[in-house]
């Protein structure tokens, strides 16, 4: 949450939400006011193809083309109607703005919108530069961030407060639609950057800049979705931004962590994470979408630095070893810049977990970042290492003292005694051979099976002509022994109940059947709303969908599998359409909720 305390709800994200997963995405959200007529919307005028491509040198020297266009989307809400107002967002933004379009980045302004303006517009922003492959896209948030359980959203200048949950999620914008638009557009890079603070477990563990990058390689040309935040969710963001502007500071140079002329989203990541908590109490998060096939990039910024000119090749008479590094080398310490440095030995000594290790990174860095960290983690390993020596101690003076076992008769049967925690279980039932199943366990049952102590377990007991038995049975005794008699029933009282029970049954089925037809056709009606048929098809349209939803209807992910008598244009269009027409509708029970479903889309 950003600002001051929204009424009840405060500054503070609620301390109830799961902290963000230590990997992020780097797609940044752009906002900024604009006038009360152009608040629900990007204004027209301001859209136009913005193509200047960018190119970037290897470290074999070819030249290769980074990006074809430059798009970022601003959006900015300070004026809400029931959180607090965060009044400084505009400047912010102008900063950002500016810094963005001396990157050659054509930049659109999203200011104040409510919930149905914040959606429209980033999917419009999306449609007219995110299926272009060759773009890089921007995107920036800033405003309130909330969290209900572990999801969460962006607040809209209309969303109540949480305390109205179902109106606040009616309103609010969920990260799983972000998510969603960051898997469907066709963009090569796309960076995700939200001043605000929110729950969430959509992104990849985050990562070190890899070694041998003085120059951006061959790997920025493959597609990224990368997402950075302000802080975790049980952590507070400021109403005066400090994220805002040493992101600036960070694109015009300060994020070039090794020098080589290039910042990447990963360098711009692991640069705030580093930088801002310095100033206040709050950690940007980072890293890349949790999807393989969208992680191995990388967005690129240049820097403003000027780029070090390649080392002078040797004299003719001086003939060294080629200095040459295998990229699938592991890390080496000397080639991370020095603001690196200290975090990476930290975080080596860490996974080591030995005193050793500590030690060594406080000999290396006695007045580092982590260094009362490491101090306590040393104390920690003392202190067990005490409590260790103390219980051997006292064992072994209790193995002194403990009298002589007295002799073992060989002739006696010796069974050993079972472990504390198995128990073994036998039911005895009438009439005898009654079946008997334990429904919460994997093992079929037999007399004697062995459970665990202590835990419940779910008895059943049936037979043909009785009517069944069950009942929760709790382990407490090493060698338990239950008795279940059944009762019998007269064979046309089972009749009719059988009779009844499959007129029951068939009457629930033809009730589901309808229920479901109309599920179905109230998602092909959805859909149609926002289907436009391409321009140069006219035949009848029938598509195979496939979508991944979550329990709201918003969509994760949608994939088009086939279309009677269309192409690849056909697809796509029903594809956007899909994607538009999220969150689905539900289904009239919660029951036939399905997170996978495939469905036939016939527009009207």
């Amino acid at each position: 949450m950003k600002g001051d305390r929204p009424l009840k709800a405060g500054m503070k994200c609620w301390q109830t939400l799961q902290r963000l997963a230590a990997t992020l995405l780097t797609a940044c959200l752009w906002f900024s006011p604009l006038s009360t007529s152009a608040a629900q919307s990007i204004d027209a005028d301001t859209r136009g193809v913005h193509r200047e491509p960018l190119a970037a040198q290897t470290l074999d020297g070819d030249s290769i083309e980074l990006y074809k266009g430059s798009y970022a989307l601003l959006v900015g809400v300070s004026q809400y109607e029931s959180w607090s107002k965060l009044t400084t967002i505009p400047t912010e933004l102008d900063e950002v703005q500016a810094a963005l379009e001396n990157k050659n980045f054509h930049v659109e302004r999203l200011v104040d919108p409510d919930s149905r303006a914040l959606r429209n517009g980033i999917e419009e922003f999306i449609w007219q530069y995110g299926f272009e492959e060759g773009n890089r896209l921007l995107i920036y948030f800033s405003g309130h961030g909330h969290s209900v359980g572990d999801k969460g959203f962006l607040v809209p200048v209309d969303a109540p407060l949480p305390d109205e949950r179902t109106a606040f999620k009616r309103k609010a914008l969920p990260m799983s639609q972000v998510l969603a638009w960051a898997r469907n557009m066709d963009s090569k890079h796309a960076l995700f950057l939200f001043d605000s603070c929110f729950s969430g477990s959509v992104f990849k563990a985050k990562n070190a800049p890899k070694p041998g990058e003085r120059y951006v390689r061959q790997a920025t040309s493959k597609p990224v979705r990368q997402f950075i935040t302000a802080g975790s969710a049980d952590e507070v963001v400021p109403a005066k931004s400090t994220f805002t502007p040493a992101f600036v500071d960070a694109i015009q140079g300060k994020g070039d962590l090794n020098d080589d002329g290039y910042i990447t989203g990963t360098e711009l990541g692991v640069h705030l994470s580093q930088l801002v908590p310095n100033y206040v109490a709050q950690t940007p998060q980072y890293g890349k979408i949790n999807d393989y096939r969208l992680s191995r990039g990388d967005f690129v910024f240049f820097s403003d630095k000027q780029t070090p000119e390649p080392e002078p090749k040797p004299e003719a008479d001086v003939d060294p070893e080629p200095q040459t590094q295998d990229e699938s080398e592991p890390l080496r310490m000397a080639e991370l810049p020095a603001g690196m440095l200290d975090l990476e030995f930290y975080r080596r000594a860490e996974e080591l977990g030995s005193r050793a290790a500590y030690e060594a990174y406080l000999t290396e860095f006695p007045q580092g970042r982590f260094s009362l960290l490491a101090r306590l983690a040393l104390a920690n390993l003392e202190a067990e290492a005490v409590k260790t020596n103390e219980s051997a101690a006292v064992s072994e003076a209790s193995q002194e003292a403990k009298p002589e076992s007295p002799p073992v008769d060989e002739s006696k049967d010796q069974t050993p005694e079972p472990e504390s925690n198995i128990a073994r279980l036998t039911v005895e039932v009438e009439p005898a051979d009654a079946r008997v199943r334990i429904m919460n366990t994997v093992p079929r049952y037999q007399d004697g099976i062995e459970l665990e102590r202590g835990k419940s377990y779910d008895v059943l007991v049936t037979k043909e002509g009785y009517q069944r038995e069950r009942r929760w049975v709790t382990m407490t005794e090493v060698n338990q022994l239950e008795s279940i008699v059944l009762t019998s029933v007269d064979k046309e009282e089972i009749k009719e109940a059988r009779e009844a029970k499959d007129l029951s049954v068939s009457e629930q089925r033809y009730e589901l059947n309808e229920l479901q037809k109309r599920y179905f056709n109230a998602l092909r009606a959805r859909v149609d709303r926002f289907w436009h048929r391409p321009l140069d098809f006219s035949g009848n349209v029938e598509c195979v969908v496939s979508v991944v939803q979550l329990e709201g209807g918003d969509i994760v992910d949608v994939e088009v599998e086939s279309c009677r008598g269309g192409g690849a244009a056909l697809k796509r269009s029903v594809e956007r359409a899909v994607l538009a027409a999220s969150p689905l509708p539900l289904p009239p029970r919660p029951e036939m909720f399905d997170r996978q479903l495939r469905f036939y889309f016939r527009p009207n």
